[in-house]
C-alpha cells in the first residue's frame, strides 16, 4: 500500500496512503489540540469551478482564507472523536452552508485525526489538488488562529490568510509520491501572449523622423527575432507570440516602419513578377516552434 509523510508548517505532521477502496489521510499537530481547534481540507476535485476564497463566518471557518486554485469541496472536522465530519459545497456559483456528511470517516487515536475518503467520493479523476491547515476558534473572538497549514511556508497567525503553495494528490500512486507540493505559477503553464511589434522590435535606429523614409527611420526584420530574443521570452515566462499585423495599402517605406507586419511585409516585390514569399518570415516561424512558442496573427 503506498504511503507518505509530509511536515507541514508549525512541524504538523501530515500522512497519506491509498488503497483500492479509499484514501487514508492523517493529520497531527506539534502542540496538543483543544476542543476548540478544527482541521479544515479545501479540495479541487474538479466536479464544479469552484473559489479560490473560502467562506468565512465567526466560530464556523473563521476568517478568510485565500487559496492558489479554485476549491469546490471544504472538509472540516474537530480533533475529537464525539463530532461529526462537515462538508461545504461550491454550487450554483456560491459556496453551500456547512452539512454533515457520512461519506467521510473520521477518528481521533493519540490526538491523530485520521480523515477515510472513499475513492468514489474523488469521482473518476486521476489526482486532486488540496490545502489543510488547522485552526483554535476560541482565538481572535471567534475569528481563529491558523496554525499546521500544509504549506509549510505558511505562519501561524489569525486573520485573513493566503496560501500559495498546495498538494496535488496522485491518487493512482504506486510508490511513495502520492501528495506532490505545487504552486500557483508552476501548476499548469498559464497563456502569456507577448504582442511582437515585427518592424519595431529589432530596429535600432532612433532617428525617429516624422514620415522619415525606410533609410532615415530604420526598420526590423524577422531575423531579429533570433535564438537569443525567443530564449529570453520563454525565460519571462510568454508561451505565444503575437506578430500584429496592419492595413497593406499605402506608401511602401512608411508602410514597413507603421505597421509591424502587414500583407505585402512577408513577400518581397519584384516589378511584373509574381511576389516572392519571403523566406525571413518562415525561418522565424520555425525558430518559433523549436522554442515552443505559438504564434497569433
Amino acid at each position: 500500500m503506498p504511503t507518505q509523510t509530509l511536515k507541514g508548517a508549525d512541524n504538523a505532521s501530515i500522512g497519506f496512503s491509498l488503497s483500492d477502496v479509499e484514501v487514508t489521510i492523517s493529520y497531527k499537530s506539534s502542540r496538543r489540540v483543544t476542543q476548540s481547534d478544527r482541521l479544515y481540507l479545501a479540495v479541487r476535485s474538479h466536479r464544479e469551478m469552484g473559489s479560490s476564497v473560502l467562506p468565512f463566518q465567526r466560530e464556523q471557518e473563521g476568517s478568510t482564507v485565500f487559496l492558489p486554485f479554485k476549491a469546490d469541496r471544504l472538509i472540516s472536522v474537530h480533533f475529537s472523536a464525539l463530532h461529526p465530519v462537515y462538508e461545504q459545497k461550491w454550487e450554483n456559483w456560491k459556496w453551500n452552508p456547512a452539512r454533515i456528511t457520512t461519506d467521510i470517516k473520521a477518528i481521533v487515536l493519540d490526538e491523530t485525526l485520521i480523515l477515510r475518503v472513499p475513492r468514489s467520493y474523488f469521482g473518476a479523476v486521476r489526482s486532486v489538488d488540496c490545502v489543510f491547515y488547522a485552526k483554535d476558534l476560541s482565538q481572535n473572538g471567534g475569528w481563529g488562529h491558523l496554525t499546521g497549514c500544509s504549506d509549510a511556508m505558511v505562519e501561524a497567525g489569525s486573520g485573513d490568510k493566503y496560501i500559495p503553495r498546495y498538494l496535488e494528490l496522485n491518487l493512482s500512486a504506486s510508490d511513495d509520491q502520492i501528495a506532490v507540493p505545487r504552486s500557483r505559477m508552476a501548476a499548469r503553464e498559464r497563456v502569456r501572449i507577448y504582442q511582437l511589434f515585427v518592424r519595431l522590435f529589432g530596429n535600432t535606429n532612433e532617428t525617429r523622423k516624422q514620415d522619415g523614409t525606410l533609410a532615415e527611420n530604420g526598420v526590423g526584420k524577422f531575423a531579429d527575432i533570433n535564438e537569443a530574443a525567443l530564449s529570453s521570452l520563454r525565460e519571462f515566462g510568454f508561451t505565444h507570440i503575437w506578430l500584429t499585423g496592419g492595413s497593406a495599402t499605402g506608401d511602401r517605406d512608411r508602410l514597413l516602419q507603421r505597421w509591424p507586419t502587414s500583407g505585402r511585409s512577408r513577400f518581397t516585390e519584384r516589378p511584373g513578377r509574381q511576389p516572392l514569399r519571403h523566406q525571413g518570415f518562415f525561418r522565424c516561424l520555425s525558430r518559433l516552434r523549436h522554442r515552443s512558442c505559438q504564434t497569433i496573427g
